[in-house]
């Protein structure tokens, strides 16, 4: 009985396997990672790493509003995390 199982299932992969290679059937799109992280330089020892994050830009259209969004979630980030005030 189980390998009735695998026979059909195979029949039905290997006969829709084309629809994967359709062209338009994945978008293509862009995605940045950028990682941001903040040290506190008043330190007598050495760098001390405060605060660390990262944020993905999902297929950013102009320089100016993806970087005004990237400087705006790390501001809210950081107000509530309490590392600034709000």
């Amino acid at each position: 009985m189980r390998d009735y199982y695998w026979r059909g299932f195979g029949r039905y992969y290997f006969l829709y396997q084309d629809i994967y290679f359709v062209e338009g059937y994945y978008e293509k799109y862009n995605v940045y990672h950028i990682e941001s992280s903040l040290y506190n330089l008043n330190s007598k020892n050495e760098k001390s790493l405060v605060w660390v994050a990262s944020y993905n830009l999902v297929n950013p259209r102009q320089i100016n509003s993806s970087v005004s969004k990237y400087v705006k979630a790390i501001i809210k980030s950081l107000e509530k995390e309490h590392i600034i005030p709000d």
